[in-house]
C-alpha cells in the first residue's frame, strides 16, 4: 500500500517548505487542498483523513530505470527527484498505470511500486533477460525478453483501510516461444479485443489474444532487421478504443502490424545509413497533423523519412514518450523535455531535466508515466 504522506513529502512537492515544522506527522486532506497547487485526487469528503502520496502525485510522477539497480522517482512538475537503489540489477523496461508501477530486468528479476518510491523486494521469475512488458486495458501484463522467453501477469487489488490497493503483479512461470531474443512487447486492435505483439531478432514477431497462447512468425524476412522498440498509441471514440502498434528496429525498418503474420514495412536512412530505431511516438503537429517521431541511436530525432534539425541529443537514444502533448526522450544519462516549432520544417528545441553522472559503462534504459 502505498505509504501515508508525511509533512516532510508534502515539502518535497511545494516550493515554500509550507509545513517546515511537525516534520513526522502525517497530513490529512483539508491540509492539503489549502498548499497552492496541490490536488488530490479523492472524493472524500472527510477534511481529516490522511492523504496517500499517490493520491497527490497523479499523472506528474515519472519512474526512469536502468544499470545498477538505479531506479528514479522523477517530478514532472516541480523537476525534482529521489533515487533508489534496487539491488544490482539492470532494469530495462517499466509501465505505469492507475495500479502503479511495474518493472522488470536482467536476472528475471521483476519489481511493483505503488507510488514509485517504496518498492516490493525484487523477485526472480526465471533467470532470463526480462526487455519489454506492455499492459492490456483489463490489467493483463506481458512480458518478453532472451532466449524466446515470455510470461503474462494479472495485478493484484485488495480492499484495506476503506480504499482499494494494488499490491503487485501475479505472474505466472515464463514459457519459451522460439529460441530468439523477444526484445519489444505492445498493444494492437479494438479495447477489449487488443493482441499483444512483440518482436526481436532475426525479424521474428508474434502474437497473442491472451497473454498465454502464442502464434510466432517471421514478420519482415526480406529486411532482416531485429527490432529493438514499439509503440503503442491510444486513439478514443464514444464507440471504441483502438491500440495502434508501431515496431522500429535495426535497417531503418519501421512496421506496423496487419493481421495474419503481414506487416507493413517503411525503411528509414539516418545519412548514408540506416537508423537504428530505439523509440518511437506519436505526435499531432497543429499545422502539419499527426506524425509518428523517431528517436534513434545516435541521439537524432527523425520523422516522414529525415532528421529533424535541433540535434542530436547527447548521448545515444534510449526511450521516448509522450505525455500531455509533451515530448521526453531518455539518453544514456539524460532525460530531456523536446519542443517543436510550428514551423513547416519541424525543428526542435530540448531542454535537460535531468542528468545523473554515473560510469560510462551504466545507462538509463527506460521511463514510464501514468498516460491521460
Amino acid at each position: 500500500m502505498t505509504k501515508i504522506a508525511t509533512r516532510a513529502d508534502i515539502n518535497f512537492y511545494t516550493e515554500n517548505d509550507v509545513f517546515n515544522t511537525e516534520l513526522t506527522r502525517c497530513v490529512t486532506l483539508d491540509e492539503v487542498r489549502n498548499v497552492a497547487g496541490l490536488t488530490v485526487n479523492t472524493t472524500d469528503t472527510d477534511p481529516g483523513k490522511l492523504v496517500r502520496l499517490s493520491d497527490i502525485e497523479q499523472d506528474n510522477i515519472m519512474v526512469i530505470a536502468g544499470d545498477n539497480g538505479r531506479v528514479i522517482k522523477f517530478n514532472l512538475s516541480t523537476l525534482k527527484y529521489k533515487e533508489t537503489q534496487l539491488g544490482g540489477i539492470s532494469w530495462r523496461a517499466v509501465v505505469a498505470s492507475e495500479a502503479g508501477y511495474t518493472l522488470v530486468g536482467y536476472g528475471g528479476y521483476t519489481t511493483f511500486s505503488p507510488d514509485g518510491e517504496n518498492w516490493n523486494k525484487p523477485k526472480q521469475m526465471g533467470n532470463k533477460a526480462w526487455l519489454s512488458l506492455a499492459r492490456s486495458s483489463s490489467g493483463v501484463y506481458v512480458a518478453v525478453g532472451s532466449d524466446g522467453n515470455v510470461m503474462y501477469g494479472m495485478e493484484n487489488w485488495i480492499e484495506r483501510d476503506g480504499g482499494r490497493y494494488c499490491t503487485g503483479i501475479i505472474w505466472s512461470t515464463p514459457q519459451t516461444v522460439g529460441g530468439n531474443i523477444w526484445r519489444t512487447v505492445a498493444l494492437h486492435g479494438n479495447k477489449g479485443a487488443e493482441k499483444f505483439f512483440a518482436a526481436g531478432d532475426q525479424g521474428y514477431a508474434m502474437e497473442s489474444s491472451n497473454g498465454k497462447d502464442w502464434e510466432r512468425y517471421t514478420a519482415n524476412p526480406q529486411y532482416g532487421s531485429s527490432y529493438q522498440c514499439s509503440f503503442c498509441k491510444i486513439t478514443s471514440y464514444p464507440e471504441f478504443t483502438r491500440y495502434s502498434a508501431r515496431f522500429g528496429g535495426t535497417n531503418g525498418v519501421l512496421a506496423t502490424p496487419i493481421s495474419g503474420g503481414e506487416w507493413a514495412v517503411q525503411k528509414f536512412k539516418e545519412g548514408d545509413d540506416w537508423a537504428w530505431i530505439m523509440g518511437i511516438t506519436g505526435y499531432e503537429h497543429t499545422a502539419l497533423g499527426m506524425y509518428y517521431i523517431l528517436l534513434t541511436e545516435k541521439g537524432n530525432l527523425m520523422t516522414s523519412g529525415r532528421i529533424l534539425e535541433g540535434g542530436p541529443l547527447n548521448g545515444s537514444g534510449r526511450s521516448l514518450l509522450k505525455h500531455k502533448d509533451r515530448i521526453y526522450a531518455l539518453v544514456d544519462h539524460e532525460l530531456n523535455r523536446v519542443d517543436f516549432s510550428e514551423a513547416d520544417n519541424m525543428s526542435y528545441t530540448s531542454e535537460r531535466l535531468l542528468a545523473i553522472d554515473v560510469p560510462d559503462t551504466e545507462c538509463l534504459h527506460c521511463m514510464g508515466v501514468r498516460t491521460e
